[in-house]
């Protein structure tokens, strides 16, 4: 799988969506769909765990 093909796998189902797409404006901004939404902030919260255990005291 290249990197085009993933691209458009993820704005098929719904990860992520360009800017432009939705709203008309300039392109090269994204916006988050619902899924993309939910993968960012489980990201975020492993991201956390992870530095949070790493300097703890």
């Amino acid at each position: 799988m290249d990197i085009n093909s993933l691209i458009k796998f993820a704005k098929e189902k719904g990860f992520f969506y360009e800017s432009g797409e939705i709203y008309g404006g300039k392109s090269g901004f994204y916006d988050y769909g619902s899924l993309g939404t939910l993968l960012k902030r489980r990201f975020e919260n492993l991201w956390r765990l992870y530095f949070g255990k790493l300097f703890q005291i």
